[in-house]
Formats: C-alpha cells, sequence, structure tokens
C-alpha cells in the first residue's frame, strides 16, 4: 500500500517528540522478534530539532515520484505541527550547498547508500529507517514501501 511510509513517517515524527527537541533513533530489534524481516539495528540518534530551529532538512531525490515527494512533504507537516518548526525541504542536488550545517533526513533511494543491500530483500511494501550518526535514510524497496 502506497501509504505505508506516510504512516510511518507520521508515527516517527509524533513519538520522537520531547520539549526542546525531536529525535530520530532506531534502537536495537529483538532477537525475538515475531517477525522475522526485522534486522538488528545499531543505535543511533540525529536531532531533527533543537531550540526552536532546525537541524535537519528532509531530502528527496531530484527525479523523486509523486509518492516519495508526498511523504516527504508529510513528514515536514507534521515535524511541523509536532514542533513548531517547519523543517526545510530540498532535493539531493541542492541539499548540501543550500543546507551545509543541516542533517539530511533522506526519504527514497540514496546512491551509493549502505542501505542497498537491506532495501533489495524487502517485499514491494518494505522499507528501512537507517539512522547514521550524520543523516537519517528512510528507504523502500519501491514507492509503496
Amino acid at each position: 500500500m502506497e501509504h505505508n511510509r506516510r504512516n510511518v513517517l507520521r508515527l516517527i515524527a509524533g513519538a520522537a517528540i520531547a520539549p526542546l527537541a525531536v529525535q530520530a533513533a532506531i534502537t536495537p530489534a529483538v532477537a525475538s522478534a515475531p517477525d522475522a524481516r526485522i534486522r538488528q539495528a545499531t543505535a543511533s540518534t540525529v536531532t531533527l530539532v533543537a531550540n526552536g530551529a532546525a537541524q535537519a532538512v528532509v531530502v528527496v531525490a531530484d527525479d523523486a515520484d509523486t509518492v516519495t515527494q508526498a511523504a516527504a512533504a508529510d513528514l515536514v507537516r507534521v515535524i511541523g505541527i509536532a514542533t513548531g518548526v517547519q523543517l526545510p525541504q530540498s532535493t539531493y542536488s541542492l541539499a548540501q550547498s543550500t543546507y551545509p550545517t543541516l542533517v539530511p533526513v533522506n526519504v527514497g533511494p540514496v546512491p551509493g547508500s549502505a542501505d542497498a543491500p537491506l532495501v533489495q530483500q524487502l517485499d514491494q511494501e518494505g522499507f528501512v529507517i537507517h539512522v547514521w550518526p550524520d543523516a537519517v535514510n528512510i528507504v523502500g524497496a519501491t514507492s509503496a514501501g
């Protein structure tokens, strides 16, 4: 279903609220998780909003499809509602030069990403949320993920 990633982005934004900071984090998956497709992840934390200011930029590919663009816009909207801070949104080709100090939250495929092997193992609606020390990648095998 094409709304899966959008719903997850809403949940992430809603669940990650702290008084003055929104943080995205992945914690290690439990080995006995009922869904065998859950993979163990390394914990990492990235601040998205702090002290009323954006610390991140939501990024999509220059040629992102409408589902991916809508998911990114939903993430920006929900974080804005939750924090009162509107994260900027950009494309890969402009993000680093336009927002060099902000952490990229990549929605959709990331060229050259280490997430590629995980993404190849996903079904059509699967997705990976990978929090790196300097970025967050939210990517599915397809736009439906």
